[in-house]
């Protein structure tokens, strides 16, 4: 899974969808590899993508990793 997004996420550099496709791999990343990664994952759309709702969604999982 990981690889297919990070395969596609360069051919929808400007879409709409590269929010969500950027929250699909960071689930993934929570799934399959540590909790530094994922948490940097988060990070990453909440800095990015923090006032759509993926990267609102970013913050609240992130909220609730650090409690």
């Amino acid at each position: 899974m990981l690889i297919r997004v990070n395969n596609l996420l360069p051919t929808i550099a400007y879409s709409k969808l590269k929010p969500k496709f950027e929250l699909l791999k960071a689930y993934a990343i929570g799934k399959h590899q540590d909790r530094e990664t994922y948490q940097q994952a988060l990070e990453f759309i909440a800095v990015n993508y923090g006032n759509t709702d993926e990267g609102k969604k970013a913050k609240e999982i992130l909220k609730q990793l650090n409690n």
